[in-house]
């Protein structure tokens, strides 16, 4: 490609043991061509070098290294951060006049850095850490208020309903029937023994179904068959396929119950309502099985995004009935070559319900409730033992086997049962063993969204960068928009040295974190009393920090009072520089309004004589300069020696006084 191409080709990723970094050539110039894609350069290349030392080395001694290091911020913690390439325009909204143009050319490596933004903790842990606070404030909003939802809804009745996958055979499992730890998370407590029998029963491959084993919590047996070939491969992955049918039809079957029995308790049908939101969570087995939250809500006819307090005669009570009679829901797929009867799907026997209590006195409270699904919101297969990307046909053999290990065969089961074209869906979510829903989902009424806080985020970001708000100012409205033209280049960083110091420079400023939160409340403090100190100074004008926000003025540069005024901007800036006209200095540059201008012109005006006029700036008065008189002697006249070309000459004068 040359450099005057002006397409972007993307980069093929590099996958395996370093997921962070491409290949690519460091370029020694920090600007490069506009019309050229980052991989191409004009100025000298040379080959990456070999050990990360000299990579880090060849970073940090660049001239551009703070300015790389303010660049790539946004996604210094990404594990693998989007690289994009092109130009962003900032237009005036109201005229559509554009107001200026950035190149990524211009900036550190030629790229803009944007975080990656997965959600499995598994592929990049900073990303998930903030998508699991964003799915706790979602979670946790909808049980008690607040970000735009009422705070009643704290009062609304709400059950935490778990559905259960059925049985497809018997796996390891680890059971402890009372915990006597302080902490699930460091749970010590003595297990039940696995499949302990008195019998010994032997499946028909001569297994015997029997395992008198007390696992550990990290034992690799837990989840895997007793026998392979018994095992209902094929039918669990369907069941994972139509998880999320399964529950479309069980939330409508609460639905229905709650309006028939609202109806014969006398209450409108149609001021009933209910919410939820749902955590599918990925078992040792294979199989999913979903955390429920269940709000009633009352319902305004005409109105769908109202929340407003649920009508008196329905409780919690009456939730947990519902679900009772809902986790009966079963139906059948289509048919499929090798099951012509399709497959019979429903819940299995272990559904719990439990009502969810806002005070904090109950067995579950609505924090609980809110960790517990943001937890599972982050997590994927990897419990399995498997993690992969989309799985194609040159991929599959690498994962699939039908005499492997238990993942093994499920991938294999979705690869196999995919390909007729009504089931091709298995193969597009092999590598998921065939769950194609999403892990957090919700009612729109339940609560606020993802890309609300996502939002909420960016304007506080822009806030603290600008500074706050002064007294009781208000911001104002955006007039500009901002317009990307940006093309996908890559993923990942360059080098391993690049993934290193952005890794450890977002990791130095996490830790930081937590100490500067302590330290605030004594930074407002300190601030509150120095601006108090500044407004109790007689003859400080405070009246300015209060009241509605005054319109900002227009600044002018010197070149541009220099063009009004027909006069060299090297003469604005001189008497600026001499402080004898008004100006304002911000950021090290001189700037004018138009009250300075108009008052530049007063100062300089000359009025016929006799006639009153403004002073104009002080003239500079000759300085002499002479000496003191000490102790009453007279002062000493110093006069300027002859020159010595004129003594020698002979000329008058040149005797020295």
């Amino acid at each position: 490609m040359t450099v005057s191409t002006p397409t972007v080709a993307p980069e093929t990723p590099v996958s395996g043991a370093a997921p962070a970094v491409e290949p690519a050539h460091i370029i020694s110039s920090p600007r490069r061509p506009r019309l050229a894609p980052p991989s191409a350069g004009t100025g000298p290349v040379w080959s990456r070098p070999l050990h990360l030392e000299d990579q880090v080395a060849a970073r940090i001694t660049r001239p551009d290294f703070a300015d790389w290091l303010r660049h790539v911020r946004p996604a210094a913690g990404c594990t693998r951060p989007i690289r994009l390439y092109g130009d962003i325009y900032t237009v005036e909204a109201d005229t559509g006049r554009l107001l200026s143009t950035v190149h990524t050319a211009d900036m550190p490596d030629g790229v803009i850095y944007k975080a990656c933004g997965n959600r499995r903790a598994s592929a990049c842990p900073s990303c998930s850490k903030r998508y699991k606070r964003d799915a706790y404030q979602v979670i946790r909003t909808g049980l008690v208020g607040g970000k735009g939802v009422p705070d009643h809804v704290a009062t609304h009745p709400a059950v935490f309903p778990t559905f259960t996958a059925p049985s497809f055979g018997p796996v390891h499992s680890r059971v402890v029937r009372k915990h006597t730890c302080a902490s699930r998370r460091s749970c010590d407590c003595r297990p039940e023994p696995c499949h302990a029998r008195r019998d010994t029963p032997t499946c028909p491959h001569g297994i015997r179904l029997v395992c008198y084993a007390r696992h550990d919590p990290d034992d690799p047996r837990l989840g895997t068959p007793l026998c392979l070939d018994c095992y209902d491969h094929a039918g669990q992955v369907v069941w994972n396929l139509q998880a999320g049918e399964l529950w479309r039809r069980t939330a409508e079957a609460i639905r229905k119950y709650i309006r028939r029995l609202a109806r014969q308790r006398g209450i409108d049908p149609d001021r009933v309502r209910l919410s939820f939101g749902k955590a599918a969570e990925m078992q040792r087995r294979g199989v999913v099985h979903f955390h429920a939250i269940i709000r009633l809500d009352g319902a305004v006819p005409g109105d769908k995004t109202a929340i407003v307090p649920p009508p008196s005669g329905i409780d919690a009570v009456d939730l947990v009935d519902a679900v009772d009679h809902a986790k009966h829901t079963m139906f059948t797929t289509g048919p499929h070559p090798d099951r012509p009867h399709g497959w019979r799907i429903g819940w299995g026997d272990q559904v719990h319900t439990k009502v969810i209590t806002v005070a904090g006195d109950g067995q579950v409270t609505d924090g609980m409730v809110a960790a517990y699904l943001a937890k599972y919101a982050t997590k994927s297969t990897e419990i399995t033992g498997h993690t992969s990307a989309r799985l194609t046909a040159d991929t599959v053999d690498l994962y699939a086997d039908p005499d492997g290990s238990h993942t093994e065969r499920l991938i294999d089961a979705c690869w196999r049962l995919g390909r007729d074209r009504r089931w091709r869906r298995l193969r597009l979510w092999a590598h998921m063993l065939g769950f194609g829903g999403h892990f957090l989902t919700k009612s729109r009424t339940y609560s606020i969204t993802f890309s609300l806080l996502r939002n909420n985020r960016i304007v506080y970001r822009r806030t603290v960068t600008a500074g706050p708000p002064t007294g009781d100012r208000a911001p104002r409205e955006e007039t500009t928009l901002v317009v990307n033209f940006l093309q996908y280049v890559g993923a990942g960083w360059r080098t391993p040295a690049d993934a290193m110091l952005a890794t450890t420079s977002a990791t130095l400023a996490r830790e930081h974190q937590p100490t500067m939160q302590g330290h605030m409340p004594a930074l407002a403090a300190w601030q509150e009393h120095r601006q108090t100190c500044l407004d109790s100074k007689p003859g400080r004008r405070t009246a300015c920090m209060v009241g509605p926000a005054p319109t900002p003025a227009t600044l002018y540069s010197a070149a541009d009072v220099a063009k009004e005024l027909r006069c060299s901007e090297w003469w604005v800036k001189e008497q600026a520089r001499r402080r004898r006209i008004p100006h304002c200095r911000i950021a090290g540059s001189y700037r004018f309004t138009a009250a300075h201008l108009a008052e530049i012109i007063r100062l300089f005006e000359v009025r016929p004589t006799g006639q009153p006029g403004p002073s104009g700036p002080p003239e500079r008065a000759a300085v002499r300069t002479t000496t003191t008189a000490h102790d009453g002697q007279p002062p000493v006249v110093l006069r300027a020696r002859t020159p010595r070309r004129v003594r020698k000459a002979g000329m008058p004068g040149s005797s020295a006084a």
